[in-house]
């Protein structure tokens, strides 16, 4: 077991690294979230659920730019090893969220591809029709923030 990946398509496997949070182009290997990662002196990522935010903004603006629009594979970042105390569902609503806000600025690829370990489901872990529901939502209804100072919309 490893850190955290994304792999874009393509990609050779001997290109990921052990530990860290990567995302893996053809041909090369990169630490494209590194200033998000916290780890302790005994190399244990720092669990906060903040991290994971700041870790998914890098990863998307480092794929928009190096990316190629290839099917973009990841796991469920921040279940395993890293161990936020948050739920999966939570954590994948975080992935989707970030994802969909991401995309509405530029396009950093053709397929978000988020594996989720079959015993998630089966074990009641979450419910895949919420994830769905909550999927659904976020591509049909577009993210909108108003400055309360201004009064102006920022998309």
């Amino acid at each position: 077991e490893g850190g955290t990946n994304a792999i874009e398509e393509g990609a050779s496997s001997n290109a990921v690294k052990e530990g860290g949070s990567n995302t893996i182009e053809e041909g090369a290997s990169s630490n494209a979230v590194k200033e998000g990662d916290s780890v302790n002196e005994y190399g244990k990522p720092n669990g906060k659920f903040e991290n994971l935010q700041v870790c998914l903004e890098s990863l998307w603006c480092y794929i928009g730019e190096k990316g190629h629009m290839n099917r973009l594979i990841m796991p469920v970042l921040g279940s395993g090893k890293t161990g936020i105390n948050t739920s999966r569902i939570k954590i994948l609503k975080e992935i989707i969220f970030s994802f969909v806000a991401m995309t509405r600025e530029q396009k950093i690829t053709e397929e978000l591809v988020i594996c989720i370990h079959p015993s998630d489901i089966s074990n009641n872990n979450l419910d895949i029709y919420e994830l769905i529901d909550y999927l659904r939502c976020q591509c049909k209804y577009e993210y909108k923030f108003i400055n309360s100072t201004t009064s102006k919309e920022i998309n």
